[in-house]
């Protein structure tokens, strides 16, 4: 018995099968390969277009028979690469000669020293030190965060001296500036690995120095700090107390110290060092100190120019007969973290560099 049509065209059934599916294939493949978030009408239209069926101008848009895959591809997403306008987070800010830091909030007085005067505002502790500085790499932001951190907890009031990086340090410069003598730059061109941290150290002390001994009134007191130093809450009332009993001669008061030669004054709060060199490891640690014009005019002439071979601590220990220095007892502000001599392969230092 003859099959009998299964469509008004003439087509049988098994014919309708293979082009249903041979639309469904390209129906797929036109999906996959356009992706399917973008699908749409227009891509059924060349999906049935690639099984045979040409769409209508109204279905696409097109003439007739254009293809679809002729059109413009769409552009490609931007590569990571690409994408420079992505806004990074903010940076810590750090004071120029002229500028305020803004390193943390606080850092409420905090400025790049460039002279003090007597007109300047007092931002110290009444009746116990006129200002307070912490000196401080402008790369050591961290180590800045942390001081002010604990500064705020003492509520201690500070500005900023900016340390000089060894890494910017020009020999030629700093001699012809008098900061260093020929001796000091000779020992830095055969050792400048081992010895550029040290003198660095000491550039930035006396560097301070000098401009707070041209200050005015000469018995006025300041605090200086290095900013691996840590105070207490209760740092003032404590300092407030042992002021009280210092002896009058002072020229610089250390409020951190390692072991100890000398003898202690009656009131068994303050300490004298022997004027002799005790050697290295005593009598030191300079990372906390109270001076005053005054003295600080007695200390720059046996430390600047900076022509001996050790650190500025130990200069200064060599030097006891020649100013009044006085250790407190009790260590007020130990110091946190590894000096730049504590990074040193000390077993290869002689012991005068210490």
């Amino acid at each position: 018995m003859p099959r009998t049509s299964a469509s008004a065209g003439g087509l049988g059934l098994r014919t309708w099968l293979a082009v249903l599916l041979s639309w469904a294939c390209a129906f797929l493949f036109a999906v996959q390969r356009r992706g399917c978030t973008n699908f749409c009408l227009v891509e059924l239209s060349e999906a049935l277009a690639l099984g045979g069926w040409q769409p209508s101008a109204a279905a696409t848009g097109r003439g007739p028979g254009e293809r679809l895959s002729s059109l413009p591809a769409p552009a490609p997403p931007a590569l990571a690469s690409d994408a420079t306008e992505v806004p990074l987070p903010p940076t810590v800010a750090y004071a120029t000669t002229s500028e305020a830091t803004t390193a943390t909030s606080t850092l409420t007085t905090s400025t790049v020293v460039t002279s003090v005067t007597n007109t300047e505002p007092s931002t110290g502790y009444p009746g116990v030190y006129r200002k307070a500085f912490v000196i401080n790499r402008k790369v050591d932001v961290n180590r800045l965060h942390h001081f002010a951190d604990t500064a705020a907890a003492a509520g201690v009031q500070f500005e900023v001296f900016e340390a000089i990086d060894k890494r910017e340090m020009i020999l030629e410069k700093l001699l012809l500036d008098g900061e260093i003598g020929p001796l000091a730059k000779q020992r830095l061109e055969e050792q400048w690995a081992d010895q550029s941290g040290i003198f660095a150290c000491t550039i930035s002390h006396n560097r301070l120095w000098r401009k707070l001994a041209a200050h005015t009134p000469e018995d006025d007191v300041f605090l200086v700090f290095e900013d691996d130093s840590r105070m207490s809450p209760n740092f003032h009332k404590r300092l407030a107390a042992v002021m009280k009993s210092v002896p009058n001669d002072w020229d610089l008061l250390y409020l951190n110290h390692n072991k100890l030669v000398g003898h202690p004054l009656p009131n068994n709060i303050w300490f004298k060092p022997d004027i002799t060199y005790a050697g290295g490891g005593k009598n030191a640690l300079l990372n906390a100190y109270v001076v005053r014009p005054s003295g600080l005019k007695r200390m720059l002439r046996i430390q600047h120019p900076i022509d001996f071979l050790w650190s500025n601590d130990d200069n200064l220990r060599r030097h006891f007969m020649d100013f009044q220095a006085y250790f407190l007892i009790d260590n007020l502000v130990p110091q946190i973290g590894l000096s730049v001599r504590k990074n040193l392969h000390l077993k290869n230092m002689p012991d005068h560099q210490l």
